[in-house]
């Protein structure tokens, strides 16, 4: 009897959890938040698609959980996590931009500034019961300038944490600019924040250490092109090592040589400042340097998402042989607070 008891217990948890959708939001929540705005939006009527409900992960590499209720010309998204609005794009404006777009229409702008952020204010009210930040509004055209039917007017502006920026988090908002409809909202908030915020690596302790890595770098891809520089060499590569890569390097042994005479022509020059270090809160990656060049495995390993992060300077590093006219830039993110290499780029990722 008591596990009879048991039994239907689950089966009831079961079935809430199931209501509810695995991701926390009930179709119900979606349904009204959606029917709301097409009422906002003054979209009764005009489309007939129907209302449909998708559930997945998404957000390219981010993957992130939402959930989407798409129709009637209006798409929202929804954190499935938190189910806070995060996206909604009026799609039956943006169709008809499109095709005027496509057509190769023109349109003379002639909106108001004042009229516009009063809109984008109220909208973004509306969105998440808070006043628009204090910031100039974008991508404003010349009154009586001729603008595409696709262009839109509004505010974006990156995400904040104790005064630093934090990469790849951002909000925007925007009208489309011929009539000063709603066109879209976005919320792109991927990333944790940071354990610390303290700094007790200076900018140049942290330049220092940046040159020392980029260095080694072209040091090393020169080892590795001369290294594969034969039909031989090529031919003894792992095939499963590098899966796909092996068969493109084939024939191009000559090509892979003059390719790393290029590059060793870069050893010994002085690096460029591309802009001066700043401090920019940044997602750890795995092993953002490593030695595994061409690998696929490898590399699809270090470039996987990881919401995580650190403060970090931003050292960005430019290196030209003035001779050769051979150039190669990198990035380099280094921890603000412990010195550990948190990011970065280099020109053969």
């Amino acid at each position: 009897m008591v596990k009879l008891k048991f039994f239907f217990c689950f089966i009831l948890i079961a079935i809430f959890f199931i209501n509810h959708g695995l991701f926390g939001l009930t179709d119900q929540d979606v349904l009204k938040e959606h029917a709301k705005w097409v009422d906002i939006l003054g979209l009764q009527g005009i489309n007939t698609d129907p209302v449909k409900i998708y559930r997945y992960i998404g957000d390219g590499m981010f993957q992130q959980k939402v959930v989407d209720v798409e129709g009637k010309g209006l798409k929202l998204t929804f954190d499935a996590t938190t189910g806070e609005l995060i996206g909604i794009y009026n799609y039956y404006q943006g169709h008809i931009k499109q095709d005027a777009d496509a057509a190769g229409k023109k349109v003379i702008f002639s909106l108001d500034k004042e009229t516009c952020k009063k809109k984008l204010a109220r909208y973004y009210k509306l969105i998440t019961g808070e006043n628009l930040p204090d910031i100039e509004i974008t991508n404003f055209p010349a009154i009586g300038s001729l603008i595409r039917p696709t262009c839109e007017v509004g505010y974006s502006w990156q995400r904040t944490y104790k005064g630093y920026p934090i990469r790849q988090n951002f909000v925007a908002i925007s009208l489309y600019a011929d009539t000063g409809t709603f066109a879209v909202y976005m919320k792109k908030y991927r990333s944790d924040l940071p354990p610390t915020v303290e700094v007790k690596i200076s900018a140049e302790q942290a330049r220092q250490k940046a040159i020392e890595i980029a260095d080694r770098e072209i040091k090393d891809w020169v080892q590795l092109l001369d290294s594969i520089s034969t039909e031989t060499a090529i031919s003894q590569l792992d095939d499963k090592i590098y899966r796909g890569i092996k068969s493109t390097l084939k024939g191009k042994s000559r090509q892979i040589k003059q390719e790393s005479q290029r590059y060793a022509s870069l050893i010994g020059c002085k690096p460029i400042e591309v802009k001066a270090p700043y401090l920019e809160i940044v997602n750890i990656r795995e092993d953002a340097f490593n030695r595994q060049y061409m690998q696929p495995e490898a590399y699809e390993k270090s470039h996987k998402w990881n919401p995580a992060t650190r403060l970090c300077w931003v050292i960005t590093l430019y290196y030209q042989n003035p001779e050769t006219k051979v150039g190669a830039q990198f990035e380099v993110d280094i921890d603000a607070y412990d010195g550990s290499v948190v990011n970065g780029s280099r020109p053969w990722d």
